[in-house]
C-alpha cells in the first residue's frame, strides 16, 4: 500500500518487475462505472486495470495516463494521532517555560510564540476564535447530523461516534460534506424547504475541513457533549403487529441491482387502521430503499408463486385495483431514515384478506446475503377522515432518447381545482436521470420551487406547501 501510494478503496496499483525491484506502472482506477461519489453507470465503459494488464502481459506501453480512482478513503488505522500546529506549538510553549528557571531570556522566546499562537488559531479557528477541535466542534455536526447512520449498528460503513472513529475518517468527511454527498440531502438549498431537512450549513462545512487541515486535534474532554442515544429494536416501541417473510430469501452475491417484491400475508380478523410502519432487515447496508404496498385482491401471490422462490423480481409494481393502494398514502422507507408516523386523521386501511407487498430495491455485497424482512406495524382505533390524493406526473411515453443527446428533457404537468396542501414529494430517475425540478405555479403566475435535485433521491415532506396552486409542473432531464 504505502509503495503504490494506495489512498481510495478501491482502486488498483500494477507493478513490474525491474532492475532496481518492483516498478509502478499503473495506479488509478478499476474502471469508470463510478464517475463520481453517489453516481454509477449500469455498467462501465472503460476497463482501464483490464487494457493495462493486457497490455503489460503482452510486452505492450501501458495504453492511459491513469484515471483517479472513485471511492472511500483509506482508514489512518495504526497511524499515531497527528498534532496540529497549533497544538505543536503549545507543546513548545510547554517546554520554554519549564527553562525558566533555567534559561534568563524566556521573555524573547516567548514573545514571537505568542504571535504564533494568535496566527494558528485565527487560521484554524473556530467561531469564538479558538481552535477547531472534535470535542468542541466536529462532535456536535456528527451527533446532530451522521450518527443515525454511523453508529455501531447503523447502517452506514463505520461508526464516527468516537474521536478514535472519526480521526480515521476525516479526510473522508472533510470530501463528502464538501461535495455535499453527506448527509445524504439531495434537494438544491434554496429550491424547496422540507419538514425534518437534513442539510449541513457553509460554515458546518468549513469547520470539518478547517479542523482536517489542523491534523484532526481532539481537544478537551470536559467540551465533550453527551453523545445521542438510539433506541434499541423497534424505533417507535414494540409493534402491534409483526409480519415476517415466511421463508428467507438469498440474494445473489454479485451482478447488477436486484428488485424483489416479498408477499406478506396480513393475521387481521377486522378493518384496522394504521398510522405508521416500519421495515427491518438484518443487513440494512444491502438496501437501497423500499416501498409497501397494500393488495386487496391477493393478484400479487399468483406471480410469488411463478420461481419456485420467496418474492418476485420486478421494480414497477402495479396491483389490479383501480387506485394507487394504500389510499393513496405513499409508504416509503430508506436505511436511516426515521419511521413516520400519520398525522391522527390520515391512519390508512387494512382490511381483512388483504396482503401487504414489500418492494425492495437491493445491492449485491459481494457474498451472499439471506434475508428474511420483517414489517412492523402501528394500529390505531380512529379511523381515517382525511385522504391523501397521489399525483404521478410523468411522461415515459416521451423517453425515446436520441444517441448521444447530453441533455433530453421530458416535462409532464396538472392543473388543481381547489388549493392543495403538499405533503410529499418524491423524485425518482435510475441509471441516466440527471435532474429534477418541481414547481408550483400560483394563481397569479408566480412560480415557487417544490424541489430540485441531482442524481439522488429526496423524499421529504412539504414544510411550506404553496397555498392556492394552479399547476404543478416537474421536469425531468435524462443523458443517452
Amino acid at each position: 500500500m504505502k509503495r503504490a501510494g494506495a489512498r481510495i478503496t478501491p482502486e488498483a496499483a500494477v507493478f513490474v518487475p525491474g532492475s532496481g525491484g518492483p516498478r509502478l506502472v499503473y495506479h488509478g482506477r478499476i474502471d469508470d462505472r463510478y464517475p463520481e461519489l453517489g453516481r454509477m453507470r449500469p455498467a462501465p465503459t472503460t476497463r482501464d486495470l483490464e487494457d493495462v494488464l493486457e497490455a503489460v502481459l503482452a510486452g505492450r506501453p501501458v495504453p492511459r495516463d491513469a484515471a483517479p480512482a472513485v471511492g472511500c478513503f483509506l482508514a489512518d488505522v495504526g497511524v499515531e494521532r497527528p498534532t496540529s500546529a497549533f497544538e505543536l506549538v503549545l507543546e513548545i510553549v510547554r517546554k520554554v517555560t519549564r527553562l525558566k528557571d533555567v534559561v534568563g531570556c524566556v521573555h524573547e522566546v516567548t514573545a514571537p510564540l505568542a504571535l504564533i499562537l494568535a496566527a494558528t488559531a485565527h487560521a484554524n479557528g473556530s467561531a469564538d476564535g479558538s481552535a477547531v477541535t472534535f470535542t468542541k466542534d466536529i462532535a456536535p455536526i456528527v451527533y446532530a447530523n451522521c450518527a443515525a447512520c454511523h453508529r455501531p449498528g447503523g447502517v452506514g460503513p463505520f461508526s464516527l461516534l468516537t474521536y478514535d472513529d472519526a480521526r480515521k475518517r476525516a479526510r473522508q468527511m472533510a470530501a463528502v460534506t464538501g461535495a455535499r454527498y453527506m448527509p445524504p440531502w439531495p434537494p438544491e438549498s434554496g429550491k424547496g424547504e422540507f419538514v425534518g431537512e437534513r442539510r449541513i450549513t457553509d460554515a458546518q462545512i468549513a469547520r470539518i475541513r478547517q479542523w482536517v487541515e489542523a491534523g484532526a486535534p481532539e481537544g478537551r474532554r470536559a467540551d465533550l457533549p453527551p453523545p445521542p442515544r438510539f433506541p434499541e429494536g423497534w424505533a417507535l416501541g414494540e409493534p402491534d403487529l409483526v409480519l415476517t417473510l415466511p421463508e428467507p430469501w438469498t440474494l445473489p452475491p454479485g451482478g447488477t441491482d436486484v428488485f424483489r417484491n416479498f408477499v406478506l400475508p396480513v393475521p387481521v380478523t377486522r378493518t384496522r387502521y394504521v398510522r405508521a410502519l416500519e421495515i427491518r432487515l438484518e443487513d440494512r447496508k444491502i438496501a437501497h430503499h423500499a416501498n409497501v404496498l397494500v393488495d386487496r385482491t391477493r393478484s400479487a401471490r399468483r406471480r410469488d408463486a411463478q420461481d419456485g422462490e420467496p418474492g418476485f423480481a420486478g421494480m414497477e409494481l402495479a396491483m389490479e385495483s383501480e387506485g394507487f393502494d394504500p389510499d393513496s398514502h405513499f409508504l416509503f422507507w430508506k436505511p436511516g431514515s426515521a419511521p413516520y408516523e400519520e398525522p391522527p386523521d390520515m391512519a390508512w386501511r387494512l382490511d381483512l384478506g388483504a396482503d401487504l407487498v414489500l418492494n425492495l430495491h437491493l445491492k449485491p455485497s459481494g457474498k451472499p446475503e439471506r434475508m428474511q424482512p420483517k414489517v412492523g406495524l402501528y394500529f390505531t382505533e380512529q379511523a381515517p377522515v382525511r385522504l391523501p390524493m397521489l399525483l404521478q406526473l410523468e411522461h415515459d411515453g416521451a423517453l425515446d432518447i436520441p444517441p448521444g443527446a447530453a441533455g433530453f428533457v421530458v416535462t409532464d404537468e396538472i392543473e388543481l381545482p381547489v388549493a392543495v396542501e403538499v405533503l410529499g414529494i418524491y423524485p425518482h430517475a435510475h441509471y441516466v436521470g440527471k435532474d429534477v425540478q418541481g414547481v408550483a405555479i400560483l394563481p397569479d403566475g408566480r412560480r415557487r420551487w417544490a424541489t430540485a435535485r441531482s442524481r439522488r433521491r429526496p423524499r421529504g415532506r412539504s414544510a411550506d406547501p404553496p397555498p392556492g396552486s394552479a399547476h404543478a409542473r416537474t421536469a425531468a432531464e435524462v443523458s443517452g
